[in-house]
């Protein structure tokens, strides 16, 4: 028994190190709001869109993420947003499950994917925003019960 609880402690303890970076300096802060769709925004999407498309959106500014410089990001899935770099997995996920458009099966979308930049250069706010999404794993089952905007 003692030599298997070494030989565990060795692997743990021989195995390679694992190194997380992260955006620095970043303030978050929380507010609580009525939802309201983006107005004047450009639509992402052209029609029905599934939990494999992918999206690549201009944040109209420059931006580092994990130390890759850019000026636009990737949509995947629904949920994963990351620089303009798709062998990379760098970046965040929203959720831990995949969205899609409500209107799978069908020709137009119900569930819109909008971005907009406002400001001056030095101040500018980039918004995405995913309206309306279907959950990936109900559109398997054919119900459509759920969804979330964000």
């Amino acid at each position: 028994m003692k030599n298997i609880l070494l030989g565990a402690a060795l692997c743990i303890t021989a195995g390679p190190a694992i190194t997380v970076h992260a955006q620095h300096p970043y303030n978050f802060s929380k507010t609580t709001a009525t939802y309201t769709p983006l107005t004047n925004a450009t639509i992402a999407n052209n029609g029905i869109w599934y939990d494999t498309s992918s999206y690549t959106i201009p944040v109209g500014f420059n931006f580092k993420m994990n130390g890759t410089n850019s000026t636009t990001i990737t949509l995947r899935d629904g949920v994963f947003i990351g620089p303009d770099n798709n062998t990379i997995q760098n970046g965040f996920g929203i959720l831990g499950t995949s969205l899609q458009d409500r209107n799978v099966g069908k020709t137009v979308s119900a569930s819109p994917i909008r971005y907009t930049t406002t400001g001056t250069a030095g101040s500018r706010i980039f918004k995405l925003e995913v309206s309306n999404a279907g959950f990936s794993e109900e559109g398997q089952y054919n119900t459509d019960n759920d969804s979330i905007s964000y």
